[in-house]
């Protein structure tokens, strides 16, 4: 016999056989359980909700909509229920709710206080049973209850796996990974609840053992109010790069059973992923450890052991973070070039021997340092040292015949006929100063030193073609720099110097680096107020973007009662018309959805047409067009104000050519950028000039 309980059927029981039923509380039922039970009217308050209950959220709404519709049309199913003993949490009852839970509440929403119930003699075995097996295929149930449904089974009376799986007619597999969810912490059961992970992330997120990283991982590939969550693929890439290590990387010994003996070794553990395929069957690599805080402990252990041996045997240690870091100052292991890694083989040696094997031979100690990040205790010998060695035992050294004597003393002299011919245009070029040509040649080397990626992103930044970057586009680069003043060349020069600085990334470039922070200070910009600026516009670029989205869905078919166009919650351009009601039914909600992106396109032309740009693009004026400012500036008389912009180079030609014409003699013709005094230095200041100007500002 079967039932509808909650939109889901439920198999509540079958007849008795011969009239025969008997209750049995010592072993699991393995047969359909027998119908004995009858129909009662009860009041509301002898009936209490049960505690063994799987489902501990219910949905407010989904009740009071339950309640309305018990209501208008009454109680098709009555909740089950059982005789129970007396609860000091709930006084007065004598029944408790097995199955329909949420229809008891209902009821109670519309205030009964009799309920029509169906009454059953069951153990609390059988009640779990009903609670959790034979309700599972309800679709609302979250997969978390269910878990905590499997677990009381198992843990109260009896069950396993196998016998989970059996019941339920799920695989061994699919248990393991329900019952896996219990393993999540406290704040990611409730982003699991609220639904910013999926149960798939879930579970990837279930199996990382540390509560701390467990959240760190949700933050990660967990959605927001602004962001969806990862997928599954995506989110199982993640964790396995940041939250899982390869057991071939350790530094230890993965067999020992003594390095850490409360973890054992890594070959038997259960969070190796080859121990554990049924929740890790999505990593590959069966060598692989889930546990980081175990595989850091074990780090540490075995760092400890090894620095302990070295102080035996007389070997210098480097322990303390300070003075290891000036050992590593990259990110990686890898050590400055003053040392060299004691397994690292050496290419100049012809039997290929390792640094440790040359360091041994030459009767020299390897020294230990603590990586001040990693923690590992990593064997090196210095540079200075190994080099003596290596002479010692005749390593690198090779006599050249003739043929390379000679081809080496020829590169010697190149060289000095190279550096000679190199001081010979510096004296040049200090008789008369640098030439427009230099600052181009100068302006072309800095801009080439980039690398592609990079010069890509600033030739993008400053307006120019991207396929200067690419190795047949420098030609064309080059005929570009050529049409540029001192003024502009100056700026690019500088622009680019510091462009590489401008570029963060999320494992390296983090802080503001030096050479900016320099240049801000050096400059007296006020970064706090930029990065709020910036933030505020990308928080209105969001917020423009998910209301775009919104407003390119289709209109809802619904009729519209209003005779007047809906109002938008975002504001439309000023010229811009609403869009009249269609009085055609079928065609009104295709007309709603295209025309939305003329809307969209209205709104940009008005915001590109009335909104000044917040960082202007510094343009570089020809030749012409600057000589136009000096000879603007020329005829200005004393109250004329700079009509070009600060931001624009002819700013400063104008002024200059004012404050020029008041000292030069009557008659004297306006001059050409090309002919004015120490034309070939300008822009490039003194703090002495720049002090002048100020003054000269001030005073005016």
């Amino acid at each position: 016999m079967s039932q509808k309980n909650d939109g889901a059927e439920v198999a509540l029981a079958e007849q008795p056989h011969d009239g025969k039923f008997e209750l049995t509380d010592k072993q699991p039922i393995t047969e359909p359980l027998a119908l004995v039970g009858r129909f009662e009217v009860m009041d509301r308050s002898r009936i209490r909700p049960s505690k063994t209950n799987p489902r501990k959220t219910f949905i407010q709404s989904f009740i009071e909509e339950l309640a309305q519709n018990i209501g208008a049309h009454g109680l098709a199913m009555p909740p089950l229920i059982r005789p129970v003993p007396p609860d000091p949490d709930y006084p007065g009852t004598d029944h408790e709710v097995v199955a329909g839970e949420q229809r008891y509440r209902a009821t109670g929403v519309l205030n009964w206080s009799k309920l029509p119930v169906y009454i059953r003699d069951l153990t609390d075995q059988q009640a779990l049973e009903i609670q959790v097996i034979e309700n599972l295929k309800r679709k609302d149930l979250h997969p978390l209850e269910e878990a905590e449904g499997f677990d009381k089974l198992m843990k109260e009376y009896g069950y396993t796996a196998d016998t989970l799986a059996e019941k339920v007619k799920h695989s061994k597999s699919t248990i393991y990974a329900s019952l896996k969810l219990l393993a999540l912490c406290k704040d990611a059961r409730k982003a699991f609840f609220d639904g910013r992970i999926t149960q798939s992330t879930a579970l990837l997120v279930a199996r990382i053992p540390s509560s701390k990283l467990q959240v760190q991982a949700i933050s990660e590939v967990g959605g927001d109010k602004d962001n969806d969550p990862m997928s599954a693929r995506a989110a199982s890439a993640h964790i396995q790069h940041a939250f899982m290590t390869k057991l071939t990387k350790a530094p230890f010994d993965i067999k020992d059973e003594k390095l850490l003996p409360k973890a054992g070794p890594c070959t038997t553990c259960p969070q190796r992923t080859g121990n554990s395929p049924e929740l890790f069957h999505d990593v590959k690599d069966a060598d692989v450890c889930t546990d980081t805080a175990c595989f850091s402990a074990k780090r540490h252990a075995w760092a400890e052991i090894k620095i302990t041996k070295a102080k035996d045997l007389g070997i210098e240690v480097i322990s303390k973070p300070e003075q290891a870091s000036k050992v590593f100052t990259g990110p990686g292991t890898w050590p400055t070039s003053a040392y060299a890694k004691s397994d690292e083989k050496c290419w100049e040696d012809p039997k290929r021997r390792t640094y440790a094997q040359i360091a041994k031979a030459g009767g020299i100690k390897p020294i230990l340092v603590k990586h001040p990040k990693t923690g590992d205790a990593i064997e090196l010998v210095r540079t200075s040292d190994i080099k003596e060695a290596m002479n010692e035992l005749g390593i690198g050294k090779k006599s050249a015949n003739a043929t390379e004597k000679a081809a080496i003393a020829k590169a010697q002299l190149d060289t000095k006929i190279r550096v000679r011919a190199l001081d010979a245009i510096i004296g040049k070029v200090a008789e008369v100063g640098p030439t427009l040509e230099d600052w181009q040649f100068v302006a072309f080397i800095v801009l080439s030193s980039l690398d592609s990626n990079m010069l890509k992103r600033w030739l993008k930044h400053a307006g120019w073609d991207t396929t200067f970057g690419d190795w047949n586009g420098r030609a064309r680069m080059k005929e570009k720099i050529k049409e540029l003043d001192a003024g502009a060349l100056a700026m690019i020069m500088l622009q680019a110097s510091l462009f590489s600085s401008t570029q963060a990334h999320h494992h390296y470039n983090k802080g503001l680096p030096e050479v900016l922070q320099e240049a801000i200070k050096r400059h007296g910009v006020d970064f706090p107020a930029i990065e709020a600026e910036v933030k505020r516009d990308d928080v209105s670029a969001k917020s423009s973007k998910k209301a775009k989205l919104q407003s390119n869905k289709p209109a809802a078919p619904a009729p519209v009662k209003s005779t007047q166009p809906p109002v938008s919650k975002v504001a439309h351009p000023s010229g811009t018309k609403a869009a009249k009601p269609s009085t055609q039914k079928a065609s009104a909600p295709k007309k709603a959805a295209t025309s939305t992106p003329k809307a969209s396109a209205a709104t940009k032309a008005a915001k590109s047409a009335t909104a000044p740009a917040t960082h202007p693009r510094l343009e570089y004026p020809t030749l012409e067009q600057r000589n136009d400012a000096l000879r603007e500036g020329w005829s200005a008389d004393d109250k004329a104000i700079n009509p070009y912009s600060k931001n624009d180079f002819r700013f400063d030609l104008w002024a200059a050519a004012r404050a020029q014409k008041a000292k030069a003699a009557a008659g004297t013709v306006c001059p050409q950028l090309d002919s004015i005094e120490g034309t070939s230095y300008w822009p490039f200041k003194s703090a002495a000039q720049l002090e002048e100007a100020a003054k000269a500002k001030e005073s005016k």
